[in-house]
């Protein structure tokens, strides 16, 4: 069953990572099938072997999948495709859990897949606004040293505090206690300049003005639009539908609306064939660390 599994898996998110690529959208179609899959396959495995184990995993990962999937959504980080892309991922992989403690095994395939799934996404959103920087140096530049600027208490305090931190690790015996501090003020500094760089890509390079035909539902809209006072879509909408859409056309049409400004979010999606194939690999990267 699991080579079932990973051959669906790996087919699947081939197949959205390339439509997410080259259209920033996962057909539903692609992602209900998934889901479909995943629940069918726990099905058939329980009968197949004449327990319930398979089938309470799946619909447990599926369930848990699509808290996680929401929260992502709601907190503006992920698409409508790429949270029923990870649902069906969580029907398909299945969460292991017993009746019994410690209820839940750590190193479960799903749980590992997760949080592989994190670190890819941190990495390759790193990696794809440093390219974007490199594509539009100017721009970049520009609105990088005006959020500098505007953070220039932030960026004092993240300095004063990185001193003090590498200060105290010169005065400390402990080596253990000495590198974490040393480590602790490395990755704050760094992790500060990052996000004002990740921040001034993201308002240099990623807002684009789109006629309302070029809409596709799920587009994250960036300015409120108002026709007459009347509300038609914005940023509160975390995606724009296709009723919002047609509207749009219409009043196109009609004069009214001429562009829309969008916020283009990174292609998701290939995070999530990292994670899985850094799980296959290499099984929980995270806890590895610890």
């Amino acid at each position: 069953m699991f080579l079932i599994t990973t051959i669906a898996a790996l087919a699947a998110l081939l197949a959205a990572s390339w439509s997410d690529i080259r259209t920033r959208e996962v057909p539903d179609w692609l992602n209900y099938s998934l889901i479909a899959v995943g629940l069918a396959n726990g099905f058939i495995a329980s009968i197949l072997f004449k327990t319930w184990t398979f089938a309470a995993f799946s619909l447990a990962g599926l369930l848990i999948f699509v808290g996680l999937a929401y929260l992502m959504f709601y907190a503006g980080q992920w698409g409508g495709g790429d949270s029923k892309l990870i649902m069906g991922l969580g029907a398909l992989f299945g969460f292991e859990f017993s009746l019994q403690y410690p209820f839940v095994d750590s190193s479960g395939f799903l749980i590992a897949f997760w949080l592989n799934t994190l670190l890819a996404g941190v990495t390759y959103a790193v990696i794809w606004s440093i390219v974007l920087a490199l594509r539009n140096t100017d721009k970049v530049k520009a609105k990088f040293f005006e959020e500098m600027r505007k953070l220039r208490m932030s960026r004092n305090t993240v300095i004063v505090i990185t001193i003090a931190l590498v200060l105290l690790s010169l005065f400390t015996d402990d080596k253990g206690i000495r590198m974490a501090l040393f480590m602790l003020a490395v990755l704050g500094f760094v992790s500060f300049y990052l996000l004002v760089l990740v921040r001034s890509v993201e308002r240099s390079c990623m807002f684009k003005l789109r006629a309302p035909s070029q809409l596709t539902e799920g587009d994250w809209i960036a300015k409120e639009v108002r026709v007459s006072g009347n509300y038609i879509c914005g940023p509160k909408d975390l995606g724009i539908s296709k009723k919002q859409i047609a509207r749009l056309v219409m009043l196109a049409r009609r004069g009214k609306v001429s562009k829309i400004l969008i916020k283009e979010g990174i292609p998701f999606v290939p995070s999530f064939l990292a994670g899985f194939l850094m799980t296959l690999g290499f099984g929980n990267i995270v806890f590895s660390f610890l």
